[in-house]
């Protein structure tokens, strides 16, 4: 819905619509994601069981819960943005945001090359990266919105 409601807003050269929309879709995510989050904390073993019945992969994979429960917290920006950037045809910025968050990602890989946990901050880093640089690069959406 970001999309093609942001993309309308866009076309429209509606800036306050679009700023709307924007601080919405942001309250929204942070709803969701906020219990998810708490969905993942308090069940996240009986989540594990519905996906095996292994006991031993239930109690290995419990030991990275953490991990998951801070996706969605720090994953639904770039997940908002990337809808708004989409729909304002921003691909380019969408691509900057994505190298950055690539080059994030290699260097935690590569300072902290210590298994599972590595690989998990790994891709947080790259999540949380590509949520920051897209808000960064948003101003430059609205200020060609403001030029137009």
């Amino acid at each position: 819905a970001g999309e093609s409601i942001g993309g309308h807003y866009y076309g429209a050269r509606n800036l306050r619509s679009f700023s709307l929309l924007t601080r919405r879709l942001f309250a929204w995510g942070m709803a969701l994601s906020a219990a998810f989050t708490l969905a993942y904390a308090v069940a996240g073993q009986c989540l594990l069981e519905l996906l095996t019945n292994n006991a031993q992969v239930v109690a290995q994979a419990i030991n990275f819960m953490p991990y998951a429960c801070a996706i969605p917290m720090v994953s639904f920006a770039a997940f908002i943005y990337d809808g708004l950037f989409i729909g304002t045809t921003s691909t380019k910025l969408m691509l900057a945001s994505m190298l950055a968050a690539s080059m994030c990602f290699f260097a935690v890989i590569t300072l902290c090359p210590d298994g599972n946990v590595s690989l998990w901050c790994a891709f947080l880093s790259y999540l949380g990266c590509r949520g920051l640089m897209q808000a960064w690069l948003y101003q430059r959406i609205v200020k060609k919105m403001r030029l137009l």
